[in-house]
């Protein structure tokens, strides 16, 4: 639901809510591609990666977009780029 492309879409019910406390403020969603076992600095279209508070404190802060769902909504690709790993955005 934090998808560029289903944002893009129209699809996720969370379009248009950045900035609005939706969940419960103990929640916050961290994506980091730089830890873990798929690690990597750069994502498939070879834009860097980079941690992401997607929501904090309950808070929508962002989506995540690749190069395409990125300029289809208005927003730089976020390094996620990846067409078949860690995101499909």
């Amino acid at each position: 639901i934090l998808n560029g492309k289903v944002i893009q879409q129209g699809i996720s019910p969370l379009k248009g809510k950045e900035g609005q406390k939706l969940f419960d403020e103990r929640l916050s969603f961290i994506e980091d591609p730089s830890i873990g076992t798929s690690k990597t600095a750069f994502d498939d279209e070879g834009i860097m990666t980079q941690k992401k508070e997607l929501i904090k404190n309950g808070i929508v802060n962002s989506f995540y977009f690749d190069l395409l769902s990125g300029h289809k909504y208005g927003k730089p690709s976020t390094g996620n780029g990846f067409k078949g790993g860690l995101s499909l955005a």
